[in-house]
């Protein structure tokens, strides 16, 4: 019989470096330690699918200019982080815009099983499983950073919600849940 080569691929997905500005220059020397890591342990880092991003309050432009971008690695102004959209500018309108726009489809499905037939509790329910927890991931990390337009938009959409009956009519807006959230998370 002949012999076969079995090659494995092995990948260490959403692995992240955090530095502060004043560090900056240590970046480069961080990145060879995280890329000698990875081939002693048999992986490889690809710069062509790793990213970086320069948070400041100044709508993605620094008072001071940004250090040069990390050779082969790309800036962005956006980034993904554990299902969260992080803008540069430290504001979290990208997200909700995501996260709306996915709960405005799942609110039309609901619509439509209330059409035929669904009601009450059961519905309630599944507003919950599949919107509410949507909206609320995560938010103890986030939601202290939102405009106040943004959480009108969220609370317009968990309105439209009670509107359509899908979502108790005595139901928290976005705030009091958020707190309620981060109190479940610190105590």
């Amino acid at each position: 019989s002949k012999s076969e080569i079995i090659k494995m691929h092995k990948f260490a997905d959403d692995t992240s470096l955090i530095t502060a500005g004043e560090n900056y220059d240590q970046l480069k020397d961080e990145l060879d330690n995280i890329e000698a890591w990875a081939k002693d342990n048999n992986l490889q880092l690809n710069k062509t699918q790793s990213y970086e991003i320069i948070f400041s309050k100044r709508r993605c432009k620094p008072k001071n200019p940004p250090p040069e971008p990390t050779l082969g690695i790309k800036r962005v102004n956006s980034l993904k982080l554990l299902g969260i959209t992080l803008q540069c500018n430290l504001s979290m309108e990208e997200h909700v815009n995501n996260v709306l726009s996915g709960c405005a489809s799942n609110l039309h499905a609901l619509n439509t099983l209330r059409a035929h037939g669904l009601q009450g509790e059961e519905l309630e329910e599944i507003y919950r499983a599949k919107i509410l927890s949507k909206i609320m991931y995560g938010s103890p990390a986030w939601w202290g950073y939102c405009s106040v337009d943004t959480c009108n938009r969220i609370n317009s959409f968990l309105k439209k919600g009670k509107k359509f009956g899908v979502y108790g009519k005595d139901a928290d807006l976005f705030e009091p849940l958020c707190r309620v959230a981060d109190d479940k998370l610190f105590n």
